[in-house]
């Protein structure tokens, strides 16, 4: 468990794709470790049968928090929201289960976002092969053995003190 309250609560949502959520949960760990980030990783499983509870608790360890979410029925919009309800960081990042991040990608969201003071940051993406090349011309949506990849931070939007969380 966390002896602090974290900086950055990354919301993994998924969907029937116990390969992809094991890879992106453990890139972050990774990242969550080597950056010595304070954060949490919230796996907000969004299929019936809540395959994800067993990868969660397989890869519940390096003292990174890995917390499962329950989050029927299937909709993306009931998996971010239950993830955001099970966040404690006043920064939540979201990631599916088809991504892979750039390395130190999460310590440069965290930083633009401190140095901007900005609600929103976003970041570009490519689709990638399971070969790690990128894949150009077509949607990797397509394609069951590709991924996307999250790049730099791209552009922050402005400040909007009306929209809390």
């Amino acid at each position: 468990m966390m002896a602090q309250k974290p900086e950055i609560s990354v919301v993994i949502c998924t969907f029937n794709r116990p390969e992809g959520l094991k890879r992106v949960v453990e890139c972050c760990i990774q990242q969550i470790t080597t950056d010595d980030l304070c954060c949490e990783i919230i796996v907000s499983d969004n299929s019936p049968s809540g395959y994800a509870e067993n990868i969660v608790q397989s890869l519940n360890r390096h003292g990174v928090c890995v917390l499962w979410v329950p989050s029927s029925p299937a909709n993306i919009a009931v998996a971010r929201n239950k993830g955001i309800a099970a966040s404690s960081a006043e920064v939540v990042v979201f990631l599916d289960d088809d991504m892979t991040i750039e390395d130190k990608w999460l310590r440069s969201m965290y930083e633009i976002l401190q140095r901007t003071s900005a609600d929103c940051a976003i970041s570009s993406l490519i689709p990638v092969s399971e070969g790690k090349k990128a894949v150009t011309g077509m949607s990797a949506a397509f394609f069951p053995d590709f991924w996307i990849c999250l790049m730099a931070p791209l552009s922050v939007r402005v400040r909007n003190p009306t929209c809390h969380r």
